[in-house]
């Protein structure tokens, strides 16, 4: 079973005291200790303070370093905090953010669509897992602070939205979240607020492993405590790696760009003329393959490069794929292309007129 975090907050927070850990570094070393693989990884001041410094620092703290996932908060759209709405998916994708977290506890705003409609669609659109942490703070432990009522609501206007509820600590409040759980089909639980006596058998039973997140609510709370409840609950070993991470990864999976971005952003081709090549075009000092090149690195785009010119495939590509009778019959890097033994590729780039390839 590999361990996936999904409650995790890097930085220092407000309760923060001597000794106490907080970094990346701190992090590691506590997830080495108790065997966890992976984390999602939220910056304290995208909690406690002010979202833009928060998620820019996540990415950071996060960088080179690929057992981290970086995670954003995000608010009502409205105030202008989440940049246009519009362009939200392209902001949170780009950078890897396939999660976001809601602190209505926090922030000071409402669950119901009249407030979070435009921003949930949007995350909807995507597939964005969307936590929703309603405690006013990190540390401590208020209970049972979640609004039923907006969140099943909330689940319901989203359906294709993965919701997660994160709370501190659920106590009497247990009815109400099997209620929901039984009305909301895209509702999961995270484990770190949830400590009842064999209560990850009951919820497996009840509504099946699927539902549920490990998560730890590191690093305010210790790590020891969810790890066991996890690897002594009974139940099966699929149940076991479904809550311990393989439900998080299959949900991060599914988040997706808008289809509205399923087409490239712009396109741009180079046709010559009529009997000219774009070897002919760049002896006459025109230089489409730099062109190509120049736009890839500076706007960061994937391009495709259909060529017959040998010299321009190895010089513009990164990855090289021969079509031959209508099937790619190799690809690799260019070297890989270049030195491969596959007679038709090796007649194609010597010219030779023997080979595989009928020449009419």
């Amino acid at each position: 079973m590999l361990l996936f975090d999904a409650n995790v907050q890097v930085g220092r927070y407000r309760q923060l005291r001597e000794g106490m850990p907080y970094s990346k570094d701190d992090l590691l070393k506590d997830m080495d200790r108790f065997g966890i693989a992976e984390a999602l990884v939220l910056h304290s001041l995208s909690r406690e303070a002010h979202l833009a410094p928060g998620n820019h620092r996540v990415l950071k703290t996060v960088e080179g370093e690929p057992r981290l996932h970086p995670c954003w908060a995000v608010v009502p759209a409205r105030s202008g905090e989440n940049g246009p709405l519009d362009m939200l998916l392209d902001r949170l994708y780009k950078p890897g953010i396939r999660a976001v977290k809601l602190f209505p506890g926090h922030y000071s705003f409402s669950l119901q669509e009249w407030c979070l409609g435009s921003l949930l669609a949007v995350l909807e659109e995507g597939r964005l897992v969307t936590f929703i942490d309603p405690n006013p703070q990190y540390m401590g432990t208020p209970m049972d602070q979640t609004n039923w009522d907006a969140l099943v609501a909330l689940c319901k206007a989203h359906p294709k939205l993965p919701v997660v509820l994160s709370e501190s600590r659920l106590r009497s409040g247990n009815r109400m979240l099997y209620q929901a759980l039984e009305a909301c089909p895209n509702l999961h639980l995270e484990l770190s607020g949830f400590w009842e006596h064999r209560g990850i058998e009951f919820l497996c039973h009840e509504f099946g492993a699927e539902r549920l997140l490990f998560g730890t609510k590191w690093p305010v709370r210790e790590l020891g405590g969810i790890v066991a409840q996890l690897q002594y609950a009974e139940i099966d070993e699929v149940e076991r790696s479904k809550i311990g991470g393989d439900n998080l990864r299959k949900l991060l999976a599914g988040a997706h760009p808008s289809k509205r971005r399923a087409k490239p952003e712009f396109q741009i081709s180079i046709k010559p003329p009529k009997g000219d090549t774009l070897r002919a075009q760049a002896l006459r000092g025109d230089r489409p393959d730099r062109l190509i090149i120049d736009t890839q690195k500076r706007f960061h785009l994937t391009c495709v490069v259909i060529s017959h010119d040998i010299q321009s495939i190895f010089e513009i590509g990164h990855r090289i794929a021969m079509l031959y009778e209508g099937k790619i019959i190799a690809h690799g890097s260019p070297e890989e292309i270049r030195t491969s033994a596959n007679p038709v590729i090796a007649q194609f780039l010597s010219g030779s007129i023997e080979g595989p390839i009928k020449i009419v």
